[in-house]
């Protein structure tokens, strides 16, 4: 994962989606449950096990859908984004990553 010259941002990695649902937390907080695929996993577990302590930002279509410290690395390939979003919004994102209509990445900054 190569850094970027804008303030130590790595370049984006795409994210590949096995399965996305939208649930309902028990504060009726709006969530999008993401399990990544084989590749995806890997991936994304090479990315967190290279950048514990580093910032994570996971975004969708290129907008910022999430961030948080990275711990721990992630081997399970599975991302809770507990969002701002309504019901509505969490159902048509998770729509458009089941069918490829949206993207999903992931990088990394200080």
């Amino acid at each position: 994962m190569a850094l970027s010259p804008v303030a130590g941002q790595a370049e984006p990695l795409a994210l590949g989606i096995a399965t996305a649902r939208t649930q309902v937390d028990g504060n009726g907080i709006n969530e999008i449950h993401i399990e990544l695929d084989k590749a995806g996993r890997d991936a994304f577990h090479a990315l967190t096990r290279e950048n514990v302590a580093r910032t994570l930002d996971i975004l969708i279509d290129g907008r910022l859908a999430v961030s948080a410290m990275i711990r721990v690395p992630i081997p399970d390939g599975r991302i809770l984004i507990t969002s701002q979003y309504s019901a509505v919004e969490a159902a048509e994102i998770v729509r458009r990553l089941q069918d490829g209509s949206a993207t999903a990445t992931a990088r990394t900054r200080n």
